[in-house]
């Protein structure tokens, strides 16, 4: 029985420790990843850790969008790093079905989506929330345009 209730302990330690990282906040980012490397655009941090540049835009104080890249020029996320950063990112995703052969494959869950360049490396997530709010900007950036007509 404590064998059971330490393996239990200690899944569940795991899983806290890979929470999502879409929805921390600024101080959450940088007590995960260490202080910025620099802000290349408003709202926007990049940190640098263990080899990977992690690039994060927040919005009302909080992470909508991440990506995850090699610092080498040359190295790329290969499937299983994907694999891992995306469980961290959230659960139960979902892949695209005509993506399986594509080189970016695209994959969503309930609150955000997830696209991984295997040419580049990249990987991305978005929040669907901040998704939905820059089309909505967008939206009615567009209406406006069109006022009285």
């Amino acid at each position: 029985m404590k064998a059971l209730s330490l393996t239990l302990l200690t899944f569940l330690c795991l899983a806290l420790s890979t929470q999502a990282r879409i929805g921390e906040s600024l101080d959450d980012c940088i007590k995960r990843y260490g202080e910025p490397a620099q802000c290349p655009q408003p709202k926007t941090l990049l940190f640098h850790k263990s080899g990977i540049a992690i690039t994060c835009f927040f919005v009302d104080g909080h992470c909508v969008q991440i990506s995850y890249k090699k610092l080498e020029p040359a190295a790329r996320l290969n499937e299983r790093e994907v694999e891992i950063l995306r469980m961290a990112n959230g659960s139960k995703w979902q892949l695209r079905p005509d993506d399986r052969h594509n080189p970016t494959i695209h994959w969503s869950n309930e609150t955000c989506e997830c696209q991984w360049d295997r040419n580049t490396g990249l990987l991305q997530f978005e929040a669907l929330a901040e998704k939905k709010r820059k089309a909505d900007e967008i939206r009615a950036a567009e209406k406006k345009l069109l006022e009285g007509f």
